[in-house]
């Protein structure tokens, strides 16, 4: 394999508007409208949604690829494909890219990890330290991979594999060290058939570059988690407007023509003044990672870029200013740790009853109608298969669907106690 890719094997079939329609049809696109991106929606205000957040990285990330267009055509002398065929391919991987993420997000992840890790941890005896691996480090992005790739049966959504590979951020297995990764054990030969198809260079076993589209990708999801998350902080009261400004103004402002400044100014509502500054700021970094796609561009064709585009631009320490304010005001607030530990409670209450289901057990299956079908669509043996049935099957529920069988399993488990206490005190 050549150490530098090829764009005609990368973009492979232009078909990637008929990619856009699969996965906004498919039920897993759907279930991101009940899954919180942050904050969940409470009183007048509707925070952001994964479904919302992953429409707004689409918008981003189309608008990134068609501008790649023209830098890949000016880098390689000629035009591979045309700058909309770019930009759908980027909509497409975008639209999907939170499409694995459990209910409740980023703490659902840490939630699942947590029961793995902890209660959980007898049910992996029988599985090999790569299969275990999949479950204590559990993720996302793999899951989201193996939800393309598997809903509806063989061949998944059948999206088209250069939209498989752009969609794919960390294109390597589970590992020892506790890194992020995006192939399951169990979808490594679905991805070493995606990887020789596009011809991503494989940088070690079962490990490979990624896809050069994927750089932007992962800034168009920067931009906005960055941006529209401080926008719902502050609606939600964890940022004054003061913070936003001090965050924003070195990017949306400085070095603008006056009249810009002027306009700023002339705003009176805080929510007008702070949905100006987001929308200036997306624009700028939007054109701050063209060019450091295009300044980057041998190292992103060879794969050796380590670090992210956002952190080649000109904004860098902007953004890294955004980003540490967030983690203190916005992901370690008071209201969202809160949060996060009733999660961990929801979840674990789930995996208690899940779990022993999907591994053919009968006890909890007549809590509800989503639990007698687990049962039934439980693999029949193959413990690798039914725990990852198990995850499946709680990746797919929205936040109020998780919160309502939990409630019922621990409904279930209040009441078994009480005909147990009867039951003594009868005899």
């Amino acid at each position: 394999m050549n150490s530098r890719m090829d764009w005609e094997r990368l973009l492979g079939r232009a078909e990637f508007q008929r990619d856009t329609d699969w996965i906004v049809r498919s039920a897993a696109f759907r279930s991101l409208e009940g899954k919180t991106q942050v904050f969940p929606p409470t009183g007048y205000y509707d925070a952001r949604t994964r479904l919302t957040h992953s429409i707004e990285v689409a918008n981003v990330g189309r608008d990134l690829g068609t501008r790649a267009a023209e830098i890949v055509a000016k880098h390689e002398g000629r035009q591979y494909r045309l700058p909309v065929d770019f930009g759908n391919l980027l909509a497409a991987a975008c639209l999907a890219h939170d499409i694995g993420n459990p209910p409740f997000g980023h703490a659902g992840e840490e939630a699942i990890r947590d029961w793995f890790g902890g209660r959980g941890t007898p049910f992996l005896a029988k599985l090999s330290a790569d299969e275990r691996r999949d479950f204590i480090g559990f993720d996302g992005n793999p899951q989201g991979l193996r939800i393309l790739t598997r809903a509806r049966g063989p061949g998944g959504l059948r999206l088209t594999k250069a939209t498989l590979a752009v969609f794919s951020k960390y294109p390597y297995r589970s590992t020892s060290d506790g890194q992020k990764f995006g192939v399951f054990h169990a979808d490594l030969d679905t991805f070493r058939d995606i990887a020789n198809t596009v011809g991503l260079v494989e940088t070690a076993p079962d490990a490979w570059c990624r896809h050069p589209l994927t750089f932007l990708l992962e800034a168009a999801d920067d931009i906005c988690y960055c941006l529209n998350d401080l926008e719902d902080a502050f609606r939600a009261g964890c940022v004054s407007r003061t913070d936003v400004e001090q965050l924003l103004a070195p990017i949306a402002l400085l070095g603008q023509r006056r009249a810009a400044q002027l306009h700023y100014r002339h705003i009176a509502d805080d929510v007008d003044r702070v949905d100006f500054l987001i929308t200036r700021s997306i624009g700028r970094l939007v054109r701050a990672v063209h060019s450091a796609f295009s300044e980057s561009y041998d190292e992103v064709m060879a794969g050796t870029l380590t670090l992210d585009l956002l952190s080649r631009t000109r904004f860098r320490d902007e953004v890294r200013a955004i980003r540490e304010v967030s983690s203190v005001k916005i992901y370690r607030s008071s209201a969202l740790l809160q949060t996060q530990s009733a999660v961990y409670g929801i979840v674990g209450t789930l995996l208690d009853h899940i779990v022993p289901i999907s591994l053919g057990g009968s006890q909890g299956a007549q809590v509800t109608p989503e639990l007698v079908e687990l049962a039934q669509r439980a693999p029949v043996e193959g413990t690798y298969e039914q725990l990852q049935h198990a995850t499946d099957f709680l990746s797919n529920l929205r936040d109020s669907t998780a919160l309502g069988l939990a409630d019922a399993c621990r409904s279930q488990l209040s009441n078994m106690r009480g005909r147990s206490i009867g039951n003594r005190h009868t005899r």
